[in-house]
């Protein structure tokens, strides 16, 4: 059986807090029209074209999703949880 201290559960939940919040949908106005058209909605905006990554960027996002804070913090979990399941047992 496993047995959790509170030194154990403690990053997980700073982790939970600490994320953001997920994003809300918008609501649809309803007009009552049957053509979809909102009443004084702003014309509708064209999309910005694709513009690809620099090299630089590209070389940031990686350091960042291989030595950034979310790997650490995920190494740092599983280890609390092997700790606390003694795995693997031959490791005691």
């Amino acid at each position: 059986m496993i047995r959790l201290s509170v030194w154990m559960i403690a990053p997980v939940v700073l982790v939970l807090v600490a994320m953001p919040r997920p994003a809300k949908g918008q609501s649809l106005v309803d007009s009552g029209d049957s053509a979809g058209a909102a009443v004084g909605a702003a014309p509708a905006q064209p999309e910005p074209s694709y513009t690809r990554p620099t090299q630089t960027t590209k070389v940031h996002n990686y350091v960042f999703d291989a030595f950034g804070p979310y790997p650490a913090v995920g190494a740092a979990l599983t280890a609390v949880i092997g700790q606390a399941a003694n795995s693997p047992p031959e490791w005691n």
